[in-house]
């Protein structure tokens, strides 16, 4: 499992690059017996006007990736408003 909060918007693109190729190259070699989990909290772009940070889900077990959107939550972890619902 791989858990990122309040960081992906301080990495450089190129690193950010990196980073979601390995993801995706480790999760073509994930399956039912070593799945790869990517839970992150994340600010949205500049701009979007809505409170707190997204938190998504990715899950890769053999049948490529599933992303889930689980709501939203407050930077420092004040509130969490939890509506769970899968994107792909």
């Amino acid at each position: 499992m791989v858990i990122h909060t309040i960081a992906w918007q301080y990495f450089p693109p190129a690193v950010q690059a990196r980073c979601m190729a390995a993801l995706e190259a480790a999760g073509q070699r994930a399956g039912r017996e070593n799945p790869l989990a990517r839970l992150s909290l994340e600010a949205d772009p500049a701009g979007s006007g809505r409170p707190g940070a997204a938190m998504r889900l990715e899950l890769w077990q053999g049948e490529g990736r599933n992303e889930w959107s689980l709501g939203r939550a407050d930077f420092h972890g004040r509130w969490i408003d939890w509506r769970p619902e899968r994107l792909s």
